[in-house]
């Protein structure tokens, strides 16, 4: 056990369907960055870039084109980012098939509103 819940939680508890509608349980509307207070799939993406020192997809996709994902779905049916390159030198980091941001580190994933 890694300490991680399954989808839609934050701290082991299962997410309000207010925070489930939006992106990681905050809005995107405004021009600041804010915290993801509960795991989506999407923050779980985010904070694979994020480890890696990127924003977002939008800033890696510009380098190195869209991030690879795993060909097979983890057992919730996502296919998450398998493997990133480094911000800093470009050296690989290779990433689980399943859920690897832990309840703990779900605050530490940052959302840019999407540019408009």
């Amino acid at each position: 056990d890694l300490g991680v819940a399954s989808a839609g939680t934050v701290g082991g508890k299962p997410c309000s369907m207010q925070q489930r509608g939006q992106v990681g349980g905050v809005s995107r509307s405004g021009g600041a960055m804010s915290r993801a207070q509960c795991w989506t799939p999407e923050v779980e993406d985010l904070y694979r870039l994020q480890f890696c020192g990127w924003r977002d997809v939008a800033e890696y996709a510009e380098k190195y084109g869209e991030p690879q994902r795993w060909e097979q779905p983890d057992e919730g049916g996502h296919f998450f980012i398998s493997k990133v390159q480094l911000k800093a030198n470009g050296y690989f980091t290779y990433w689980r098939k399943y859920r690897q941001c832990q309840d703990r580190d779900v605050m530490k994933v940052k959302i840019y509103p999407s540019p408009s």
